[in-house]
Order: C-alpha cells, then sequence, then structure tokens
C-alpha cells in the first residue's frame, strides 16, 4: 500500500469507527460464527495496466501501459458481492464476485502494435479492457474463540481478461479505416491464503487476509496476490456495516501456437460494505 491509499485507509476507518461507536450503545453484538453471511459492497481502486499482445514469434506486438498510451482512467467503480457458508465447526466456504470495465477513445501519440496489426501515429482509436473476477475459497479454522480466530485458506482466483482495439490500422500493406484488434483470456490461479479476525469489542471486528500463489503450466504462467484488511461494526443482531482496503496484483503471460501475451495488472483502493448474517 502506498502512503496515499495508506492514509486514505486510515481517514476512512476512523470515520467508520467514530460513526460506529456512536452507535455502539443501541448496537448488537457482532456474530462471530454465523451459519451464512452476505456482504454487497462498492469497491473504488486505482488501477495501473501493462499489456501486451504479441505475434507467437514476439517479433510484432508492443507492450503499452494503458493509463499512459491509451489514456485509460485511473481510478474506477464497482459493485461487488460474496456470500460464504458454515460447512461444520472448522470448515466454512466463501465466493465473492466483481468486474472492473474501463472504455476510451483519443488520437494515438506513438503506434502500436496489436500482434500483426499496427495502429499508426494519429490514428483515432478507442479500447476497452474489463475483467470479471470470481474468487472461491476454503476455510478451516485453526483457532476460534469469542476474541479471534485465525484460519488457513484454500481457492482459487477465476480472472476472464478482455482487451480490444478499434480504429484507423494497417494490415499488410493495406491501411483500413476500422479495424478491431484483441484477446479475451481466461486465468484460473490457485490460491493459498490466511485469514485472521480479531473483536476488541462485541460490536467491532478487525479482520486481515492474505492470498497468493504462482503456477506455470504449458504456455501459461501466472502470479497473484491479493491483500485485504477491514473493519466491521454491528448495527442490528444481523446487519453490519464497514469499509475494507483491498489489494490485487497479477502477472499473467502466455506462449502458444496462436499468439504470445504479457499482463501486469494491480489495483488496491477502499471498499464499502454491508453484512448479513444468519
Amino acid at each position: 500500500m502506498d502512503k496515499g491509499h495508506g492514509r486514505g485507509f486510515l481517514f476512512a476507518s476512523i470515520a467508520a469507527l467514530a460513526i460506529l461507536r456512536a452507535t455502539a450503545a443501541q448496537a448488537q453484538e457482532i456474530d462471530e460464527d454465523p451459519a451464512f453471511w452476505a456482504e454487497a459492497g462498492v469497491y473504488l481502486p486505482n488501477v495501473e495496466t501493462e499489456i501486451g499482445l504479441f505475434a507467437p514469434t514476439r517479433t510484432r506486438g508492443t507492450l503499452i501501459t494503458l493509463e499512459n498510451e491509451l489514456g485509460f482512467d485511473r481510478d474506477t467503480t464497482s459493485l461487488d458481492l460474496t456470500f460464504g457458508a458454515k460447512i461444520d465447526n472448522e470448515f466454512f466456504t466463501e465466493v465473492s464476485v466483481y468486474s472492473l470495465a474501463r472504455k476510451t477513445s483519443l488520437e494515438l501519440e506513438e503506434t502500436i502494435e496489436i500482434e500483426t496489426v499496427t495502429y499508426p501515429v494519429g490514428a483515432s482509436v478507442s479500447s476497452e479492457f474489463s475483467t470479471d473476477v470470481y474468487r472461491w475459497s476454503l476455510g478451516y479454522r485453526i483457532h476460534a474463540d469469542e476474541t479471534w480466530d485465525l484460519s488457513a485458506l484454500l481457492g482459487a482466483h477465476v480472472t476472464d481478461f478482455k482487451f480490444t482495439l478499434t480504429g484507423e490500422a494497417i494490415v499488410g500493406s493495406d491501411r483500413l479505416r476500422s479495424v478491431e484488434s484483441g484477446r479475451t483470456v481466461l486465468a484460473p490461479l490457485p490460491t493459498i491464503g490466511v485469514q485472521a479476525k480479531y473483536r476488541p469489542a462485541k460490536w467491532l471486528e478487525l479482520r486481515a487476509r492474505a492470498d497468493a500463489f504462482k503456477l506455470a503450466i504449458g504456455d501459461y504462467e501466472g502470479r497473484l496476490i491479493n491483500l485485504e484488511a477491514s473493519v466491521t461494526g454491528a448495527i442490528t443482531d444481523h446487519l453490519a456495516a464497514g469499509v475494507a482496503w483491498r489489494s490485487t496484483d497479477y502477472r499473467v503471460r502466455v506462449n502458444d501456437d496462436d499468439f504470445a501475451a504479457n499482463l501486469d495488472y494491480a489495483f488496491d483502493g477502499l471498499r464499502l460494505f454491508a453484512r448479513l448474517t444468519l
């Protein structure tokens, strides 16, 4: 977490704590061991994306930073959902889903090659980059009591990446008014992780989570680091609200017979959410 994001999370957490503390007298206890929970949130990340789509021999293609060369906004907003359930006294499972999508249009200030298609300087282009993220985890409680618990996690981040660039381009010896190029890549990355929860008061819960993995299979190589921290306060017996900070960092490499790709994709920011427990 850089200093700016760290301060933002700190200030948001303090504000959330102040609001929650003001209603603590009326609030109920955090349910530390619910049978079912669901969260709905708004995620406000800052994004950095570097992508390259190359011909199989890597003799054609440009490695580009979307926020610089193509003018993508670094800030975006996403809704997200999380569902979890207790399996028994030791095991639980959780599923999360959210999407990030950005679009832009501009005239290029430098030449960009997408595989064998060339978009020259001055070409008017439009571009889109979107990701659908599905996270599943199976948790095992190593320790649990009324104050804190520690769990080991095994799961997967399944991410569907889609990138397109459309506009004036040169294909072979022909200059065409509109050419669309790009790729959709599905990246299923298994993860291992750890999660800790601490309840300094019956109405308040602090949580930290980390997931990571690196895997290379055949023509594909992937690496993932996911970090989260949150503050949650009870409002009623079954309803709570909170603020979180989430950071996710991907690295994906593809080298197959049809194309080659490099993707470095990182986003982090605040998440505001409400939690229902049963």
